[in-house]
């Protein structure tokens, strides 16, 4: 088993890192209480490239060049879907989809998935 980690960054904003015995994994960004009023569609679709970018074989091979959803309401927060292009293990460039959440009560913007598109 792994275990959890926080780690602060700058701008009120964190990283929750799960590290386990192959390496780590980004869960989720939290938002400080005082940034979290201010979070608007374009932080949060930023908020989501970074999770995604972060749990990427390849980071710097991400390129958003299609689609997904724009952000949207939802009760108590936000969710999209982000779709992009990145290397992946076998070093191919293949498409990609990642979900991302942010919810008011909570403060934090989570990935509950990012998988290879079909």
């Amino acid at each position: 088993m792994g275990t959890l980690k926080g780690v602060a960054l700058v701008g009120g904003l964190g990283l929750l890192l799960f590290f386990g015995a192959v390496g780590f994994q980004v869960l989720a960004l939290a938002v400080s209480a005082s940034n979290a009023a201010g979070v608007r569609e374009a932080n949060f679709t930023r908020s989501c490239e970074k999770l995604a970018r972060a749990n990427l074989n390849f980071p710097g091979s991400y390129r958003r060049e299609w689609s997904g959803t724009p952000p949207y309401e939802v009760a108590g927060g936000l969710d999209m879907l982000l779709e992009f292009t990145a290397t992946n293990a076998f070093n191919v460039p293949s498409k990609y989809q990642a979900y991302c959440t942010y919810r008011v009560t909570g403060n934090q913007v989570s990935m509950p998935y990012l998988r290879e598109a079909r």
